[in-house]
């Protein structure tokens, strides 16, 4: 560690902005997933959920 405080509080936030970043990236990927998916499910034609749900109940 650095004997300088004011370099030690600097690397103690260059370490808080690297894991805010880590996290950013990981809500992106999560929210980009989630908007895949929603497009999805609008995309899909009514008719082809409930074919979907009457094949569930028959299994």
């Amino acid at each position: 560690m650095n004997a300088n405080p004011i370099m030690a509080k600097v690397d103690e936030l260059m370490a808080l902005v690297d894991a805010l970043e880590t996290q950013l990236a990981a809500a992106r990927t999560t929210a980009t997933t989630l908007l895949a998916a929603a497009v999805s499910e609008l995309a899909t034609p009514p008719s082809q959920h409930i074919r979907a749900d009457f094949s569930s109940l028959a299994a």
